[in-house]
């Protein structure tokens, strides 16, 4: 397809001796010396001249050929794979909608309500199966609150000490939280900005509505994290999965205030409706929305190794550490 470039780009045409795709790989490789070399104030830019005299290893023609293959089955390899992530993604949200709003009948199918509209009965959450109730986050949780609003010191080491930034879409994100000092933990922090092993966390400023439930003993969080603390007798798994849900989630943000910046009122939170089936419906749902929650982190964990094997390899073939056996394209050479 014909296209045609402006001054923001340096358009490289690989000579005989140069194989493009190698090429594209091996100048994504020298970003941090294009960055070193250039110079502006509104926006970096680097001459003709300094990106020219950039030096970098090129093999011979059918090695970099080889190099290529190699890290473009890599690439194909990633692409698949968060397509793979995409669509289970794609799937667990229908599955999140239909579940928590038609359920599961005695044989285990999903309710349908134009079928079976009989098998249905209004609420204020809409249609809901007959055999649900419906209960308030107040009724569900012993009490609902938020974390510390003083400063808290910062150490190395420590209890955690979390804020919205670190509640993604059903866990915790312990890799970019701080810490905190065990004493300022024990002494100036009341039990609630202190959740318990089972309590879920809700975002309610910032990136509203994110959700996960506590996994580790030694948290506290700050006043952007609302925490629930389930009865002894609630579902909770149940309801982290319903917060999750579209309809938990429009129910969460419908009253969301603030002009400039978001909040999830504690008062507004604790009137979210749940709808609530029997014990054995409720297990139900949860273990399939849990399966296809490992289905997707099985996936992403593959993913990572898959990101991880190419940054080392493209960085010991590139450079010349690790060689391309001759033998790697016979078998596409024989098609």
């Amino acid at each position: 397809i014909p296209i045609s470039t402006n001054q923001g780009f340096k358009s490289i045409i690989p000579n005989n001796d140069t194989d493009p795709v190698f090429a594209y790989y091996l100048i994504k490789t020298l970003k941090g010396e294009m960055v070193r070399l250039s110079s502006g104030t509104t926006f970096l830019e680097i001459s003709k001249g300094d990106f020219s005299r950039i030096i970098a290893h090129r093999p011979e023609l059918l090695e970099q050929t080889r190099i290529a293959y190699v890290l473009d089955i890599i690439d194909e390899a990633i692409a698949w794979t968060e397509e793979v992530i995409a669509k289970l993604k794609q799937v667990r949200a229908g599955m999140l909608h239909d579940l928590l709003s038609y359920g599961l009948d005695e044989n285990g199918r999903l309710r349908d309500p134009i079928a079976h509209p009989e098998q249905f009965k209004d609420s204020p959450l809409g249609l809901i199966p007959r055999e649900w109730h419906t209960n308030s986050l107040r009724q569900l949780n012993d009490f609902i609150s938020y974390g510390f609003t003083n400063p808290m010191p910062t150490t190395s080491e420590g209890p955690w000490m979390l804020t919205a930034f670190d509640i993604g879409d059903g866990q915790i994100k312990f890799g970019g939280a701080r810490h905190t000092s065990q004493n300022a933990f024990d002494t100036r922090l009341s039990p609630k900005s202190k959740p318990k092993v089972g309590d879920i966390l809700v975002t309610k400023d910032g990136t509203l509505g994110r959700v996960a439930r506590v996994d580790h003993s030694a948290i506290c969080i700050n006043q952007s994290v609302a925490v629930l603390h389930p009865r002894q007798e609630t579902d909770a798994n149940f309801v982290l999965q319903f917060l999750r849900s579209p309809s938990g989630q429009r129910a969460m943000l419908a009253e969301a205030g603030g002009s400039t910046i978001k909040h999830i009122y504690i008062t507004k939170l604790a009137e979210v409706i749940v709808p609530y089936p029997e014990e054995t419906e409720r297990r139900q749902i949860t273990q399939m929305l849990s399966d296809s929650e490992l289905q997707i982190q099985n996936e992403e964990s593959v993913l990572e190794k898959l990101k991880n094997l190419k940054s080392g390899l493209q960085d010991d073939l590139l450079t010349g550490r690790v060689r391309v056996p001759e033998t790697i394209m016979e078998g596409v050479a024989e098609q």
